[in-house]
């Protein structure tokens, strides 16, 4: 199946629509209701946006895609945005926010976050939201990660040297595709480039992670051309 790909001129509608779609997930399920989150700067203001909106959250759980290895109060954790953003925000509203353990070695961080997400019925998230960065990455599974082979194990450690914090903690693409639905968000002109190679390059998910998901039977690309703040 094709992804369902909806860009926007204006940056709030791109927001809006974020919103909506998530919003109608946590209210068509009457039980409990899974929600990876992933970090960045795309979906800061959709998390602060949807904190605000009339849902009931009570029996939601949010969970990471993944995170730098760094301290929950460190600028560059996911947590901390995250947490800022939509956690306390939902403090007493939302069922919880189940995070990678930064404070743990990394192995253990690593086994620690396997062990809550193997708690999850199925191990399916209801919704799973990606980013997609610049060399065609999700999560923290890079082009040329050893991770992405994985079959079995539902986290990993993995490294980089392009951008901010080697050392990540990932779910997998077991994890990935087995989520009910998959919401790629894209903001800025410049990601055009790499969306395009998504959709019609020939690169492997080896050269290209991002392509692993393109098989996903319900996969929302939302792809916002201008950022106005």
């Amino acid at each position: 199946m094709s992804p369902q790909l909806t860009s926007f001129q204006d940056q709030q509608e791109f927001e809006q629509a974020a919103v909506m779609l998530v919003g109608a997930i946590v209210s068509s399920n009457k039980s409990q209701t899974t929600i990876a989150l992933s970090g960045g700067s795309t979906p800061k203001a959709i998390y602060a946006l949807l904190a605000k909106q009339p849902v009931d959250f009570s029996n939601v759980t949010f969970y990471e895609v993944d995170e730098r290895y760094v301290p929950r109060d460190h600028p560059n954790s996911n947590f901390k945005m995250i947490n800022t953003a939509l956690g306390l925000p939902l403090q007493g509203k939302a069922k919880g926010f189940v995070a990678f353990d930064t404070s743990l070695p990394i192995a253990d961080c690593v086994s620690d976050y396997e062990q809550k997400l193997q708690q999850i019925p199925n191990q399916t998230f209801d919704l799973c939201i990606l980013g997609m960065g610049p060399d065609g990455h999700i999560a923290s599974l890079f082009p040329s990660s050893a991770a992405l082979s994985e079959t079995r194990r539902l986290t990993a450690h993995t490294t980089t040297d392009r951008f901010a914090r080697r050392d990540r903690l990932t779910i997998t693409l077991p994890m990935i595709l087995a989520s009910r639905k998959l919401l790629l968000l894209l903001r800025g002109a410049d990601k055009q480039p790499i969306l395009d190679a998504l959709l019609h390059g020939s690169q492997t998910t080896t050269e290209l992670p991002a392509k692993a998901i393109l098989r996903h039977p319900d996969l929302t690309i939302l792809h916002c051309q201008s950022v106005n703040h």
